[in-house]
């Protein structure tokens, strides 16, 4: 997770089993931007766990940026799923990874909710509404739509590149 996106993680991890081993990746920009580390070790006290933290310029846990630490673990270690929020361009890096893996993945996805009931179309992503049709959505799916990654919608509801 990145960001804001770890709040959604965070509640993930209150449904996780004793018996599951369990790896969180926080990735931020630096260490100033690094939030929730505390936590996840404290909702996965009773588990087999490990956070890791990366930043972008190195000032705290791993230098570089969390893909880069997901295409790391995912080559060398097993894992049953791979679960990710945060930036749309981050989730789509750990996707892709995940999927050329053979990995189930799911992304919690944020976009520009207006009306949060699929009327107004500000959320729509190609043919799904993430308010209607997610926020959680398979990695499969996610990679079938063009706009994934690609494009977001600006407050406006005009399309705008990354």
């Amino acid at each position: 997770g990145g960001g804001t996106g770890l709040v959604p993680m965070m509640r993930l991890l209150t449904c996780v089993r004793p018996e599951d081993d369990v790896t969180v990746l926080i990735g931020a920009k630096s260490k100033d931007e690094v939030f929730f580390e505390d936590l996840a070790n404290n909702l996965l006290k009773n588990n087999s766990h490990k956070v890791i933290v990366t930043t972008d310029d190195g000032s705290y846990g791993e230098k570089g940026f969390v893909t880069d630490m997901v295409e790391k673990l995912v080559t060398k270690n097993h894992f049953d799923g791979v679960y990710t929020c945060g930036p749309e361009k981050m989730m789509y890096k750990t996707v892709k990874i995940s999927h050329s893996k053979g990995l189930f993945v799911q992304a919690s996805l944020e976009r520009m909710m207006k009306c949060g009931v699929g009327i107004c179309g500000s959320c729509c992503m190609g043919e799904d509404l993430v308010c209607r049709d997610g926020t959680v959505f398979d990695g499969t799916h996610l990679l079938s739509n063009k706009e994934f990654g690609q494009f977001h919608r600006n407050k406006a509801g005009i399309l705008e590149n990354y």
